[in-house]
This record gives structure tokens, sequence and C-alpha cells, in this order.
């Protein structure tokens, strides 16, 4: 065995307790989280067998973060390094992080190195793969400043995961594969000799599945998008149609597209998210003694393939807010969320949509540029990979009763996915918010009484 391919954990060596000092550093200023169910994945390991943990990133701090995660959680400890052994569970790296750039860490070769070392045991060899996400900022398209100290974590070197671990060691999120056996995936494919370079692309496409899961797309520059849906093709087909339509100007006929697009598109802030879920659950703790939030396992196996479109009941205004902060809590991005123009109110709605927001109208007929600008604006969300939710009622349910869907929205997202065929499946996944007690109760029995409903507004938020 090779000194590089022992670069950590040797069988003559072991650098585990030389990094002992750094193992305990990390113990104390960062606090690991999972996105999995523990007592699911320690069921899922079978007894009596081996087990291989697959890193993304080559790193000192990921390794040692496993190891302290899995002290915590009692897994099976690795402490191995790229060979099978009968006494110790193994890990082995994707990538290997450079200064400027990502190579791959884990070859053909190694693999059937690795491989072959497993076939010489007795027993049973199981691999996983395991993600480490040092805080959940999604990357932004544009260069900055601040990138050249906290870059995005899947690309840092060494010294940018020294200032990772101070600014994001209480956000850091592990997500653990399902294990599968290696003996059962050698004999399927005993006639292949490619298996294992397709074991590799499935496990970066794993890895990829995971980042976009807890961190989601890249945030986008709002502006810039607007600019490029009002080049886009249809819209200034649809733009040329109304001129000759309305006789109109066509740069008025401009204009209004454009403002269409501003009054609509989101305007996503990490920052600003944060904080607010912070807020949310200030107030939430007020007025609910508890939140129970079941089957998240099934959205963690929904993400590894699918785009989800998220579909909730309406009861309360605190559906919009409690469910998209309870997501994030538990270590999930946060989709983009239809929100009624009523919500575009002073102060709110510019927080509403650097939460991730976007406003729609309640009724597209007889305008025809607003139907085309969101139908383009809802194209790029899914071109994006954003996972999308809305509410099929509508509108809140003042009487507790489910009101009937409308189709509208649901319609236009099925029909964009048959045309534009994204590379995920859409799964649109229902969603039940119950409450023993609805805040707005009062407010609803005097809208009932009279029929009458008052805008939205901030004063009114306030009461």
């Amino acid at each position: 065995m090779s000194q590089d391919n022992n670069r950590f954990i040797s069988t003559k060596m072991n650098l585990f307790y030389f990094l002992s000092p750094l193992r305990v550093f990390l113990s104390i200023f960062t606090k690991p989280k999972s996105i999995n169910n523990m007592d699911i994945i320690k069921k899922s390991i079978p007894k009596d067998t081996n087990l291989l943990y697959i890193i993304e990133n080559r790193s000192f701090c990921d390794y040692l973060v496993l190891y302290n995660f899995c002290v915590e959680n009692d897994l099976p400890l690795p402490k191995k390094e790229n060979i099978c052994s009968s006494s110790d569970s193994s890990f082995m790296f994707l990538n290997k992080v450079g200064m400027f750039q990502t190579k791959p860490a884990l070859s053909k070769s190694k693999l059937d190195s690795v491989i072959d070392s497993a076939k010489r045991l007795k027993k049973d060899t199981y691999f996983m793969s395991v993600s480490v996400l040092w805080g959940r900022r999604p990357k932004h398209n544009e260069n900055s400043f601040l990138k050249l100290f906290f870059p995005d974590d899947k690309d840092a070197g060494f010294l940018h995961k020294f200032f990772i671990v101070l600014a994001q060691g209480r956000d850091l999120w592990l997500s653990f594969s399902t294990p599968k056996s290696l003996n059962k995936i050698t004999e399927e494919h005993k006639n292949s000799t490619d298996y294992t370079v397709e074991m590799i692309t499935q496990l970066k496409q794993s890895f990829n599945s995971t980042r976009s899961l807890i961190v989601g797309p890249s945030l986008y520059d709002r502006s810039e998008v607007i600019d490029n849906l009002m080049e886009q093709e249809k819209v200034v087909e649809a733009i040329r149609s109304e001129v000759s339509r309305k006789s109109g100007s066509f740069s008025r006929i401009q204009k209004k597209m454009y403002e269409y697009f501003n009054e609509m598109a989101a305007d996503q802030s990490y920052s600003i998210l944060k904080a607010f879920k912070k807020t949310i659950f200030l107030i939430v703790s007020k007025l609910f003694n508890e939140i129970k939030f079941q089957n998240v396992d099934v959205i963690q196996k929904l993400y590894q393939d699918h785009e989800i479109i998220y579909l909730p009941s309406h009861r309360s205004y605190f559906d919009f807010l409690a469910f998209p902060a309870q997501l994030h809590e538990f270590g999930f991005n946060v989709p983009h969320i239809a929100a009624g123009k009523n919500l575009n109110f002073w102060l709110v709605g510019s927080i509403f949509r650097k939460c991730g927001a976007f406003f729609i109208r309640r009724s597209f007929k007889g305008d025809r540029l607003y139907k085309v600008a969101f139908y383009e604006y809802l194209q790029f969300l899914l071109r994006s990979g954003c996972s999308i939710l809305f509410f099929p009622e509508g509108k809140r349910s003042r009487t507790g009763k489910s009101l009937k869907p409308k189709t509208g929205l649901l319609s236009m997202i099925v029909l964009n996915y048959l045309i534009n065929k994204s590379s995920k499946p859409l799964a649109f996944l229902p969603v039940y918010i119950g409450y023993d007690s609805i805040v707005e109760i009062n407010s609803y029995i005097k809208e009932n009484q009279t029929d009458k409903k008052e805008p939205e507004s901030f004063t009114g938020l306030l009461k």
C-alpha cells in the first residue's frame, strides 16, 4: 500500500492519534447535525459486516467531524483509509481539493483495489456515502472579495477550511446514504469491467443531489434574471403581438412586461432568510406549545431523484411562515413560495421576497402579457433546480374545511415540465398543516359574520 493512499491513517503509523488535537478542536468549535434519522441509519447497517464510508472531499476536518459524529451516535468508527479490514471500518475520498481546483481522488483502479481487499474478507462489506456540508449559504453566481476567505466549502483548501470551521462550525450538516453491499454489486456485474466507473458516477450524482437538498441551487441576481427573461423569444413575441393587437408603442408594452417581472420575481437572500427564521421561531414559541414535523424521511428520499413541489393545506398565515422555517430547521433548503399579490405590502412584502416568495395575481384572465411573463419565470425556477411551494386552495380556509383546489398554477407547472423536460421528474408532495387553535380565529368569525375581508397591511399584521 503506497504512502499516498495512507495519507491520514496507515497500517504502520497510526496518524489518527497525531490528529487528536485537531479532533478535540473540532469537537469544541463544531456542532454537527444530520438530516437523517440516525435510528433508521443504524438499523440499515447489517450486523457482522464491514462498513466503508465514502466522503466527498479529501479533508482532515471532514474526516474527523465524521469520526466524532460516529462516536456520539454509536456508529462504526472509520479508522483505515482505502482498504477494507476485518477489524475496523474504513473510509475513502471521492475528490482531492487543491488550492485552485478539485481533482478526482477515487479512481477506477483505486476502487478496484478496495473491492479486491473486500472480497478477501469473510464478512460482507457495505459502503455508504457521507456528505459533510459546512453551512448552508447557497453559492452566488457573482464573484466577490469575501469568496477569498469564505468560499463554498466544496472547493475550499486547507487555509480556507480553517476560516470556514470558525464561521460555519455551528451550522454543520451531515447526510448519510443508504448502505449498499459491495459483494452484491460485484456479483451483479461480474461480467462487466466498467461497473466501478458507473459507481463513481453515481457517487458524484448522489453528493450533488444531497448538496441541492440541503443548500439549494445557486442564488441569482434578480435584475440580471429579469433582463435575461426580457430577451427570451416568447417574451419578445408576446410584446410584438400586443403591440400589433393594441396598436401601441413597442417601448410602452416592453416597459409593462418589465414591470410584470419586477412585480413577481423573488430576490432570495440567505442572511435575511436566516434572521427571519429566528424571528418566526420566537413568535411561534410564544403562540404555540409545540410544533411536530413528521415524515421528514419522505422528503429526503424524494429529493434524491426529483424536483419537489410542496402542496400544503392553508388555514392560517402561519402556514406561509412556519412550514418553510421548519424545512430549513431540519436541514432542507427553503423553496420558492408562490404568494398572492395582496401580501406584497410595505416592508413585509420586501422581507417575504428576500425569503424566496414570488408574487402572483389571483387571475391572469384577459392579460396575455402577464400569462407569458409568469410562464417564463416559472420555467426559469424549474430550470434552475428550485423547489416550489404553493397552496392549491388558493386562499386560506375560513371554516376549517378544505377548499376546492384551483388548478391553474398546477397545470402550468405540469405543462412546463412536459414541454421542457427538466433533468429530474417532478414530485408533488401534499402537506397537511393542522392546528389545535388557529391564531386568526377572531378575524375569521368577524369575516364570516360580515362577509367582508379587510385588505392585508402592516398595521393589520400587528393586530
